[in-house]
């Protein structure tokens, strides 16, 4: 267990460490890869342990460990399928494989690329893109298992509370005795969505900036493969649902969510990423 910190320096909690030392890394490069590091070219995380390496033939690689789940085998299905497919997803030079607790694999690094900068065109960028994801990808029947998904998109959770079990920190989310108007929103939404009767697509849970570069405006590499999520078929929910727009129209009030009683305004939040770090700008 350790204290996480966002890159901002703020404390978000604690989070389960996922390491390979540096000789363990080392013999297991050896072993799976027919080579041994050379330099570290980065060292980044938050869930996970995410290493740049430079091997002795020259070949530059990311090996990423992270806890165990079974569902890491359906990743990298999926990440394997959409790069050989054209897709632009990471080579995978080994697949996520079980050792003792914890889950390592490797990729080939890509070093070019750039976050999207801001303009009109950026929202329908992305919206684009992940739309191409959705049409690339393998048939969820086809996979070994993607479940569960990540807690902060886990709304399909078999659990009976709410909210499911935080992922990277301690503490349950349901146990708030202040304002519940943010939970009576959720529970209306997950409602909704559990009665769909809709196929699922493959998708992408984490498809934010910091994990998507471009060069000249077009897609050229996606990461972080570990946030592959079964999503709902895309269809527009009916408009006609009193209950979550009158709730909505509540939250546009002054809340007391997440703050005790007597103790003044709460006081801004910085976002949270509540997944590995992204990989870092490129070397």
């Amino acid at each position: 267990m350790r204290r996480a910190h966002d890159r901002s320096g703020h404390d978000v909690g604690v989070v389960m460490s996922a390491r390979l030392d540096r000789p363990a890394l080392s013999e297991w490069c050896r072993r799976r890869l027919g080579n041994e590091p050379e330099q570290v070219l980065f060292e980044a995380g938050y869930l996970s342990q995410v290493t740049g390496l430079r091997l002795k033939n020259g070949a530059d690689i990311v090996v990423k460990v992270r806890p165990w789940q079974e569902r890491l085998t359906g990743c990298g299905q999926v990440q394997h399928s959409l790069s050989v497919s054209g897709f632009p997803a990471p080579p995978l030079l080994v697949p996520p494989e079980r050792l003792g607790q914890l889950g390592v694999s490797a990729e080939a690094l890509i070093h070019v690329g750039t976050l999207l900068a801001t303009e009109a065109d950026s929202a329908a960028r992305f919206a684009e893109t992940m739309a191409l994801l959705v049409r690339s990808a393998p048939h969820p029947a086809t996979l070994s298992t993607l479940a569960p998904s990540p807690a902060w998109v886990g709304w399909d959770h078999p659990a009976e509370k709410l909210w499911p079990a935080p992922d990277d920190r301690l503490g349950d989310l349901n146990d708030q005795p202040v304002d519940r108007w943010l939970d009576e929103i959720a529970e209306a939404i997950r409602t909704q969505l559990l009665a769909l009767d809709r196929p699922v697509v493959i998708g992408h849970g984490d498809w934010y900036s910091q994990n998507l570069r471009w060069v000249d405006r077009h897609l050229h590499v996606v990461h972080d493969w570990d946030r592959t999520v079964l999503l709902l078929s895309p269809r527009p929910l009916s408009p006609g649902k009193p209950r979550v727009r009158a709730l909505l129209d509540r939250s546009r009030r002054p809340s007391s969510v997440g703050r005790r009683p007597g103790c003044g305004p709460a006081p801004s939040t910085p976002r949270r990423r509540a997944s590995s770090a992204p990989i870092p700008p490129p070397h």
